[in-house]
């Protein structure tokens, strides 16, 4: 560890040296360089006992968590560990197995000519992001699995809970096909089930908290629990359904606050037409959800990202074209508030850092990152650029 922080610092000096004025300062001490947030060097490596298929980081808050999908149909829970200088090996808090693989009876009905594979775990596929809580409190996640249509809705119990740390697992849901993509709304509340057939919307049930008990309307335990588990059962009801043609579209959902609706926001890679939906507390089930705007773009949408502040006061989808612009649109006026064109190419990946920074990446290898907050009105500055990459940028990820 001493001898990679040192190589790392030496770096880091010679950088700072040819770029002082655009690259981010490890240090903070020079007056040119931007304070870095984060650490440059890996405190902890998590080492699950097999091949990774997802993992998400997320439940904001005092304990942020990571969930890991394993090829063993395992669901790993880790949380941060103390800074000592050293790189420490992470363990587990917490280990689920919430699919088993189908049995041959269960197989036949769906391949009948193939030979069904011994019992046991089946892999995890998709991971949704963690949805966000308050201290104390647990969080979800949603896992599909990776070869059939099963989708389990978990709770995550960190270890500041006071039953934690555990996973719990609250239900599984059987969706039409295979999902290539679950996502769950920042409060927990909604779940978007997308396959190759349709993208399914699934209401869920407030998590259960451990709160004071009322002076008036006070009901027993065995009570609270039924009209729990009644609320349970409700999530396998499918609440809406839209219709999924061509590529697996990208699925955004704008947090809602208890005066307005829940909005899908709906993504398709090869289509210029970005579409949002509505969907109220008081909405009845079935059919369609209302489509509160539809948006046609200059060029086909390659990337997107959503940066939203914690209160949902604020709202912007970045949008990238594969014309190689980047476009922020303001979701509170349904407009488009600022245009970058800086990419040569198609941009391949959007990610937000804070609620402050925004990084895209290119099918040309670039990578722009621009600060959201040095201008006003919502005048995004280029502030770091990195050019040296040789293949063009599939994904970006930002710890928050």
């Amino acid at each position: 560890a001493r001898v990679l922080n040192g190589i790392v610092g030496d770096a880091w000096a010679k950088i700072e040296e040819r770029h002082p004025d655009v690259v981010v300062s490890l240090s903070g001490a020079q007056q040119k360089g931007r304070e870095l947030e984060t650490a440059a060097v890996a405190t902890a490596v998590a080492r699950p006992s097999s091949n990774v298929t997802a993992a998400r980081w997320g439940g904001d808050g005092p304990a942020p968590v990571l969930i890991v999908g394993t090829a063993a149909g395992q669901v790993l829970l880790y949380e941060p560990v103390a800074t000592t200088g050293y790189v420490q090996d992470a363990e587990s808090q917490a280990t689920l197995v919430p699919f088993e693989a189908l049995d041959a009876e269960d197989a036949a009905e769906n391949e009948e000519d193939e030979e069904t594979e011994p019992a046991g775990p089946a892999p995890i596929g998709a991971v949704s992001a963690v949805s966000q809580r308050e201290p104390n409190a647990p969080c979800r996640v949603v896992v599909a699995a990776a070869d059939d249509a099963r989708v389990a809705v978990v709770e995550v119990y960190p270890s500041d809970c006071e039953e934690g740390p555990r996973l719990q697992l609250l239900t599984t849901i059987e969706a039409q096909s295979t999902a290539s993509a679950v996502v769950l709304s920042r409060d927990g509340r909604w779940l978007a089930v997308a396959s190759a057939e349709n993208i399914t919307l699934h209401r869920l049930p407030e998590a259960r908290m451990e709160e004071e008990p009322a002076a008036l309307g006070q009901i027993s335990e065995e009570a609270a629990q039924e009209e729990f588990d009644a609320s349970v059962a409700e999530i396998a009801k499918v609440a809406f359904v839209l219709p999924a043609s061509g590529a697996v579209p990208t699925l955004h959902w704008v947090f809602a606050t208890p005066m307005e609706a829940t909005s899908l926001l709906v993504v398709k890679p090869d289509s210029h037409v970005v579409a949002k939906y509505g969907l109220r507390a008081d909405a009845e089930d079935g059919g369609a959800p209302p489509l509160y705007a539809a948006w046609q773009m200059a060029a086909n949408v390659s990337a997107s990202c959503l940066l939203q502040d914690s209160d949902g006061t604020n709202s912007i989808l970045a949008l990238g074209l594969a014309s190689g612009t980047v476009l922020l649109w303001d979701l509170q006026i349904d407009m488009c508030r600022e245009v970058l064109k800086r990419h040569e190419k198609a941009v391949s990946a959007l990610a937000v850092h804070r609620h402050k920074y925004l990084i895209a990446g290119a099918a040309d290898g670039r990578v722009h990152i621009y600060d959201l907050a040095a201008g006003p009105n919502l005048s995004p500055q280029l502030i770091a650029v990195r050019s040296d990459l040789t293949a063009p940028v599939q994904d970006l990820a930002c710890l928050r």
